[in-house]
């Protein structure tokens, strides 16, 4: 007789087995990249400074898990990308157009992608920003209901810093969300928000700052079980 309860046994035994191989490897990998020596603009819309600045200078390493969803997110966006061009939009990725450097190299920022033309969709001006994100249902969910700008402003204040330092404020931003649960795909026109993007920049500089002077920034809150703290990797050291 099969004995189903060994067979299961043994079936979790290797599935543990396998993923502490994978996650091992994932590890070594990450610990051999070069620690960015510069301030992302990807990160200067969350709304604690002292993150912002501790996640530049005192990067924490992700763990294995984090890992593997950051690198899902750039399988989506290459897997988007190729639809996008599939369905005869020009679009370019990488080089020095989709690239900015301020205050001598400091603050930089690296946008996913520039379109050039496309298929006459009403709304879309050629050339124009893309960003695109890979989020669960949850996310997804939030930001159809609430906007972008309500739901993740840190991907608003990331979208104006490009459009501002890479001249592309005369056209919306094409924003595209990959729901990696059901496998939807949602695209938000963005107008470029000179408020936004001068806040933006006007955070970058604060931090700059007060890395040149050896100041440490404010917290969001003082609670450590506030929910943007309960969950930051600086949070331990922190609240110390």
């Amino acid at each position: 007789m099969l004995d189903l309860n060994r067979s299961i046994h043994k079936s979790k035994a290797a599935n543990d087995a396998i993923n502490v191989a994978i996650d091992a490897a994932i590890m070594e990998r990450a610990e051999r990249e070069p620690k960015r020596q510069y301030l992302g603009a990807s990160s200067i819309g969350h709304e604690c400074l002292r993150r912002i600045q501790w996640d530049w200078r005192r990067p924490k390493m992700p763990q294995a898990k984090s890992q593997r969803i950051f690198w899902r997110g750039h399988t989506w966006e290459d897997y988007t990308a190729k639809l996008f061009v599939h369905a005869g939009f020009d679009l370019r990725r990488g080089g020095s157009e989709t690239g900015f450097e301020q205050a001598g190299g400091l603050f930089r920022g690296h946008c996913d992608g520039i379109f050039y033309a496309g298929p006459e969709i009403d709304g879309i001006g050629y050339r124009c920003l893309w960003e695109a994100k890979a989020l669960g249902e949850n996310s997804f969910k939030t930001i159809v209901r609430d906007g972008l700008k309500k739901a993740r402003p840190e991907y608003a204040a990331q979208v104006a810093l490009y459009q501002a330092y890479l001249g592309l404020t005369e056209n919306p931003a094409i924003f595209t969300i990959n729901n990696t649960s059901t496998g939807d795909i949602l695209h938000l026109l963005v107008p470029f928000d000179p408020e936004a993007a001068q806040k933006a920049s006007d955070r970058a500089v604060l931090v700059l700052r007060a890395d040149e002077a050896g100041e440490t920034l404010p917290r969001v809150s003082d609670d450590p079980e506030f929910f943007l703290c309960r969950f930051c990797s600086h949070r331990e050291e922190c609240f110390a």
